[in-house]
């Protein structure tokens, strides 16, 4: 028997609802105990509502996803993990955060913060 514990997911091209084409397999996802998602999105989504890739970043982000399949991964992983943040400043500092609560050793922590292309 094998197990999911990891996606990547991006996008496809053809997507028109993300609510009823995406949801079910983020909903299902959590539900099989997927311990983390990483969604590969657009640069400056967070300032443009009409692009499915936001709506997608929402509905991650509404359900806490995200946050608790990284929460699911420390339980589980704790200090014999290396925990690497990347994206934006504000997100890495909560992320960072979360994890020092958890317990999570400083050096067990590396993050890269930037603030998007120019």
């Amino acid at each position: 028997m094998y197990y999911l514990i990891s996606i990547f997911l991006v996008r496809p091209p053809n997507l028109a609802d993300p609510q009823k084409d995406m949801l079910p397999f983020l909903q299902a996802a959590k539900e099989k105990g997927v311990e983390k998602i990483l969604f590969v999105s657009l640069l400056g989504v967070e300032k443009n509502p009409i692009v499915p890739h936001r709506k997608i970043e929402n509905m991650i982000k509404d359900r806490k996803v995200l946050e608790e399949n990284i929460i699911a991964y420390v339980d589980k992983h704790k200090n014999n993990s290396l925990y690497f943040i990347s994206g934006n400043p504000s997100m890495v500092k909560e992320i960072r955060s979360k994890l020092k609560s958890k317990g999570i050793k400083k050096k067990n922590i590396i993050n890269d913060s930037f603030r998007g292309y120019r």
